[in-house]
């Protein structure tokens, strides 16, 4: 599958802000 820089760049974006979300929720339950 071939990507531009651009999708490529958006794909990683996602993909850090789902995490970052999951981290956040993680953190207010066990602060």
């Amino acid at each position: 599958m071939k990507m531009t820089n651009e999708e490529f760049m958006n794909f990683i974006v996602e993909k850090f802000n789902s995490f970052e979300k999951r981290f956040d929720n993680f953190e207010r339950r066990h602060g």
